[in-house]
């Protein structure tokens, strides 16, 4: 062979093996930087969905007392949505129907022009299913403390009795475009009949004499 063929043919392996070292580092160095990448991104991603829940619903008030003559009552379901904007609030409320009866649900001022997408009442088992949301075409949410709606019922419950509404797993609280609830947490109410008032006789006094009362 050749002098010169066999120094060309040296010069070339060595270029091939100069390219092939050259195209592994630098696959190398895309790994370790993807790599990198992840981690951070994926502790991003989950600091962001563990905060962004914020909104309360609660009943108000917590606790109520029940006038004795009265023909109904009511208690609101209030948010107080902290940094969330919201679009919607769905509802499951559970209440005992024998201790409340006629109950009904009213839209309450927070969401301006709402629809009302679900309303209704078990009588037989004691549930209250309510959504309402935003207009259609509303892109941005409501931020504040409001009322949502407004509970109306009559007491069944004697005198000395209470009874409670509880909220239910399927309430939630949805935002423009977040695909989870914000829903923080929920506070329910109790209901109290008082104690009836007992009525004091007190014997009228008589004249041992005429025996005609005074």
């Amino acid at each position: 062979m050749p002098k010169r063929t066999l120094l060309l043919i040296l010069a070339l392996a060595g270029v091939t093996v100069l390219l092939i070292y050259i195209a592994l580092s630098q696959n190398s160095n895309n790994n370790a930087q993807t790599a990198a990448k992840l981690p951070s991104k994926t502790i991003s991603q989950t600091k962001t969905a563990f905060n962004t829940a914020q909104t309360v619903l609660s009943l108000s008030p917590n606790s109520l007392t029940i006038s004795a003559n009265a023909t109904s009552s009511a208690v609101n379901l209030i948010a107080n949505t902290n940094t969330n904007s919201i679009s919607g609030v769905q509802i499951e409320l559970a209440y005992n129907p024998t201790k409340l009866t006629d109950v009904s649900i009213s839209s309450g001022s927070f969401f301006p022009n709402p629809s009302v997408l679900l309303n209704k009442i078990d009588k037989i088992n004691g549930r209250m299913f309510y959504a309402i949301v935003l207009p259609a075409g509303e892109k941005n949410g409501i931020k504040g403390n409001g009322i949502i709606a407004t509970i109306n019922f009559k007491s069944l419950m004697t005198p000395g009795e209470q009874t409670q509404i509880k909220f239910f797993p399927k309430t939630l609280v949805i935002a423009p475009n977040i695909n989870k609830s914000l829903l923080k947490e929920t506070n329910g109410a109790t209901i109290i009949a008082p104690q009836s008032k007992q009525t004091t006789i007190i014997p009228l006094k008589t004249n041992s004499t005429s025996g005609s009362a005074y």
